[in-house]
């Protein structure tokens, strides 16, 4: 089950209009898919107002120690003609109008409490960290039911990451 649980940031969840969801309840929200066997690829955006570079560990270790079986984490798109565009534009906060560069893992913003660099690096950071051999070992203890599903989207986003982010060494 795909699930866009966006940030662990109650205020991002807000300013994404998504102030119903209790970042609270997400442990317990797994913890009951996964004792019904359900596998949960979990959606996680970078780049939010309230992010500080502390967002990539924590959603790192959240994610690994919840045993989610993979995960999308990508920088934050403020596509034109939505609210977060239209901000951005109005606080000169968009550094390019290139459209080919709106693709989930180049900021093409400036972030609020980061460097655009920063966020970049911490995207590839946290994408290496879940992504890593030793994470991948401990979340497929947990993921028993379907070893097959489970070692082949790991090994899928893995490869497909490290081809999308520009990561030349094996992590």
């Amino acid at each position: 089950m795909f699930i866009g649980f966006e940030s662990l940031n109650e205020m991002s969840l807000s300013g994404a209009n998504k102030g119903f969801v209790k970042i609270n309840n997400y442990r317990e929200c797994l913890k009951k898919l996964h004792d019904n066997g359900i596998h949960v690829l979990a959606s996680f955006v970078f780049g939010f107002d309230q992010d500080d570079t502390s967002v990539f560990e924590r959603t790192a270790d959240f994610l690994v120690k919840s045993k989610v079986v993979a995960a999308s984490l990508s920088v934050l798109v403020p596509y034109p003609g939505t609210k977060v565009y239209q901000q951005m534009e109005a606080e000169g906060r968009i550094l390019t109008k290139d459209w080919s560069r709106y693709d989930y893992d180049k900021a093409v913003f400036r972030p609020k409490l980061m460097e655009p660099e920063i966020l970049e690096d911490g995207v590839r950071w946290t994408v290496s960290e879940f992504y890593s051999r030793s994470s991948i070992i401990s979340r497929l203890a947990h993921n028993w039911r379907h070893p097959l599903i489970f070692a082949m989207m790991n090994a899928n986003y893995r490869a497909k990451n490290r081809e999308i982010l520009g990561m030349e060494r094996p992590f």
